[in-house]
């Protein structure tokens, strides 16, 4: 288990679910719930993401990298929706 993130009523973090890592969430009350299907377009995070690497809160938003299989990907998650931000490897070779 990773360092938890906290956004909102929410304590994030990254766990093994014994073949690759997963965003959780958990409530206080003790519920521990996968993190998943929370994208606009119906993409569902938790069954598409397979190794995430990092989390942080800047400017209302969560903001999470996570492999997809092909390449890792930033996103932003608001409280309702995730949205795909960029791909890192394309940000890696624009030099930005």
């Amino acid at each position: 288990i990773g360092p938890i993130t906290v956004y909102g009523s929410y304590g994030y973090f990254v766990a093994s679910n014994g073949t690759n890592y997963k965003i959780h969430r958990v409530d206080g009350s003790g519920a521990i719930t996968q993190f998943g299907n929370f994208n606009s377009s119906g993409h569902d995070i938790a069954a598409t993401t397979d190794y995430v690497a990092m989390m942080a809160v800047y400017n209302g938003s969560l903001y999470f990298t996570a492999y997809d299989g092909s390449n890792t990907n930033i996103y932003r998650y608001d409280g309702t929706k995730v949205y795909l931000l960029a791909s890192a490897e394309t940000l890696y070779s624009d030099n930005i």
